[in-house]
């Protein structure tokens, strides 16, 4: 299957990463998200302070924030309000890691800010 047709889940709707983020970079990769976000950076000159990434597990949020990226906490998932609140966050949260207080208190330990 071809990696770039990868359905994301946009509440009650789907799209493809590449309807998402039209124009790419498009990577998925398999080895630390550190080396991916620095692989990227050096592929398209963007630097890491100017990207929004998304992931559902806590501790690679944590670890790619450290570089300065703006990360969003999806735990179940890229939900259309988790897209929508990140990139209102962005870029002035730059290497902190953002996310939806669902249960009334921060759910990620080291979180930066919740919504």
């Amino acid at each position: 299957e071809d990696e770039k047709s990868e359905a994301v889940s946009l509440s009650s709707d789907s799209a493809t990463l590449a309807d998402v983020f039209q124009g790419g970079p498009i990577e998925i990769a398999h080895d630390s998200k550190v080396q991916h976000f620095q692989r990227i950076s050096q592929q398209t000159g963007i630097h890491l302070e100017d990207m929004l990434f998304f992931d559902n597990e806590s501790g690679n949020c944590r670890e790619v924030a450290k570089l300065g990226v703006t990360v969003a906490y999806t735990p179940d998932g890229v939900t259309t309000k988790m897209f929508d609140v990140a990139c209102e966050a962005f870029p002035q949260t730059r290497g902190d890691v953002v996310g939806i207080d669902v249960y009334g208190y921060d759910s990620l330990e080291g979180a930066s800010r919740f919504f």
